[in-house]
């Protein structure tokens, strides 16, 4: 079955296409938006020797090079068939690239190739790869992954601490703490192996968290810093981030920049360069991220604080946010949620608007 997405066309298996989550080669088109915004990031980058890890139908690889001026992609999928239909989806897209059927782990530990930008896109969550992407990657590279399994990252304690070992906080801002558990986990391992790691661009949407960062071959003596809590008092639901962990918690996390903001800026640019489907969701979907990127507390969902508070959300949110800004209280809404604003007014005063 031949299905279009972008500047690739991809030959697919009909269960894949009708029933992507119980078929033998996966594609879900719902992440289409996912793949054009790591495209982007890509770009922006100018990583040039490319591995796509957990490859599948090769949409995400074949994208990338058809997108982006690169000088190879390698796939890797231990899945025979979604080996062979990725040869298939290179040979009808006239691109000659590497398809290797072979399990991941065991890639990243005997080849001998070494990649600027590594991408680990698994169903669930990517942490059994972590450690040993480190293996394949420059001194500089770009790491850009991506998690689905957010009901351990938001509220099953045991499997969050297995896999991420940190505990989560089902609370209003829980997908912020979700992705900063996540990155925080990349950090972590990137530690271990040597590296230093800095987000350059992450997110929550729907199902998944992604982030892309850049890891360089040094470790840092500030390089926990950025690891902390965020603490949470639920007589008064406010929030903030710590070095240390309070009565009731989520962490340990990632409490620096999610943003690199230059980056983020040169995204918007390039986005305005291409056409893609989704150009313009893309573009107000960045122009939140850079907008949150100014603050440093989590954000604050206010049908939550309404409904705590028992107040009446009689207002619309961008009047609500013009008004606090126009009080020298700066303030925007966030991608994390409709009701969701980060403010740097403090939490009487948000009470006092409504």
């Amino acid at each position: 079955m031949l299905v279009t997405e972008e500047s690739i066309k991809l030959d697919l298996p009909k269960k894949t296409v009708d029933d992507p989550h119980h078929a033998f080669v996966f594609y879900n088109p719902v992440m289409q938006f996912s793949r054009s915004i790591s495209s982007l990031a890509l770009s922006v980058s100018k990583a040039s020797r490319v591995l796509d890890g957990l490859s599948a139908s090769g949409a995400r690889g074949l994208r990338y090079y058809k997108e982006n001026d690169l000088d190879k992609v390698v796939f890797v999928d231990a899945n025979p068939d979604a080996v062979k239909t990725c040869k298939k989806n290179l040979k009808l897209n006239k691109v000659k690239a590497k398809v290797l059927g072979q399990d991941l782990n065991q890639f990243f530990l005997t080849t001998e190739e070494k990649f600027d930008f590594i991408e680990i896109d698994p169903f669930g969550t990517p942490a059994p790869f972590l450690k040993n992407a480190f293996a394949c990657g420059d001194k500089k590279f770009f790491l850009s992954v991506t998690a689905t399994d957010l009901a351990n990252l938001c509220a099953r304690k045991e499997a969050c601490f297995k896999y991420y070992q940190s505990l989560p906080l089902n609370i209003d801002c829980t997908h912020e703490i979700a992705l900063r558990i996540f990155i925080k986990k990349i950090a972590q391992e990137a530690i271990q192996n040597e590296y230093s790691c800095k987000p350059l661009f992450s997110f929550y949407k729907g199902h998944y968290v992604k982030a892309v960062l850049y890891c360089e071959k040094y470790v840092s003596a500030k390089a926990l810093e950025n690891i902390g809590y965020l603490n949470y008092d639920p007589e008064t639901i406010e929030r903030s981030f710590s070095s240390n962990p309070g009565e009731k918690f989520g962490g340990p996390l990632w409490i620096g920049k999610l943003q690199d903001s230059e980056f983020l800026k040169k995204m918007i640019s390039l986005n305005k360069k291409r056409n893609y489907a989704d150009k313009e969701k893309i573009n107000s979907f960045l122009d939140l991220l850079l907008a949150e990127n100014d603050f440093d507390s989590p954000f604050i969902d206010l049908s939550q604080l309404a409904d705590h508070y028992n107040k009446s959300m009689d207002f619309k949110m961008n009047e609500l946010v013009s008004k606090l800004n126009k009080k020298g209280k700066k303030t925007t809404r966030v991608h994390y949620n409709p009701y969701g604003i980060k403010t740097t007014a403090s939490f009487k005063e948000l009470r006092s608007s409504f």
